[in-house]
């Protein structure tokens, strides 16, 4: 395994020196259908195991991925809260969350994906103050059809008919590929009812279904609010509109004031307890 993680990271460094090469050796990674590797985690320093081709860009772009969104993490959970990862994927982030939580806190992460979920299990299971579930958050309690894509898995999706896939299909060399399953759904009023718990943090990534989630939480929303990233890919200002009424401050990555109705992505919405207590110098505080 040493030797395949080896092999990668020379990938790595050879593609960033020459883009030609990423062309040829991405499709080749898709085609040899490698063993899963075990690499190091950018911001914990644990073990992380993964498809060297569908998970690629855990260890093409290493802590450059997502590095913003990964700091105001750390700005914004303190030791000993209770967080909720919505979309876990493999774990990575979640994996994140429960070290900034810290002994005294807690991490529940839900995945519904059954490919992603025999990574985030290996990832995720063993540390202390974790618990994986594999459901999904939603608007209601009980079944639905999930759509799973099979080129990175983070795309997968509640919605029926959306396809987030886009240019990253050509650029893979692989077919575009959506199977619909059948998955187990909840939602966090729910949930935090049933475990006893008062998220401080909920991070929410499930494309395009983040306004069902929400409308899922309207409980938790009243108070005491948790502080949530939500990634805004549909309902734009409906999205917004919910939020500010329920007293949030919105901010984007940087945690400067910014707003869904503009554009996509992630945001971040501050409590109304913690308002306009964070300061954009604390982005970049990650490690």
């Amino acid at each position: 395994m040493k030797h395949i993680a080896s092999g990668v990271a020379a990938v790595k460094r050879a593609a960033a020196a020459m883009p030609l090469l990423r062309r040829i050796a991405i499709p080749l990674l898709a085609r040899l259908r490698l063993p899963d590797v075990r690499v190091r985690h950018h911001w914990t320093g644990e073990d992380v195991w993964l498809d060297p081709f569908r998970h690629r860009g855990y260890w093409y772009y290493g802590a450059e991925r997502e590095r913003l969104c990964m700091s105001a993490f750390a700005a914004l959970i303190r030791p000993g809260d209770t967080v909720i990862d919505v979309g876990a994927h493999i774990g990575y982030v979640a994996m994140y969350l429960a070290r900034l939580a810290g002994p005294l806190g807690r991490m529940v992460a839900l995945e519904p994906s059954p490919e992603n979920l025999r990574y985030a299990r290996r990832n995720v299971s063993a540390l202390s103050n974790a618990l994986l579930l594999p459901v999904a958050a939603a608007q209601t309690e009980g079944e639905a059809q999930f759509f799973v894509e099979d080129l990175s898995g983070q795309n997968c999706t509640l919605e029926p008919g959306l396809d987030l896939l886009g240019s990253n299909v050509k650029r893979a060399f692989v077919e575009r590929v959506y199977r619909s399953v059948t998955v187990q759904t909840t939602t966090l009023d729910l949930l935090s009812e049933r475990m006893g718990i008062t998220p401080a943090f909920v991070k929410i990534d499930v494309e395009g279904a983040e306004w069902e989630v929400l409308q899922g939480m309207v409980r938790l929303l009243g108070g005491p609010a948790p502080t949530l990233m939500v990634e805004v890919s549909a309902h734009h200002s409906a999205i917004a509109d919910l939020l500010e009424d329920h007293g949030y401050s919105l901010r984007d990555e940087s945690l400067l004031p910014a707003s869904p109705r503009d554009r996509g992505g992630n945001f971040f919405a501050l409590s109304p307890s913690r308002g306009d207590s964070v300061s954009p110098r604390a982005v970049g505080l990650g490690r």
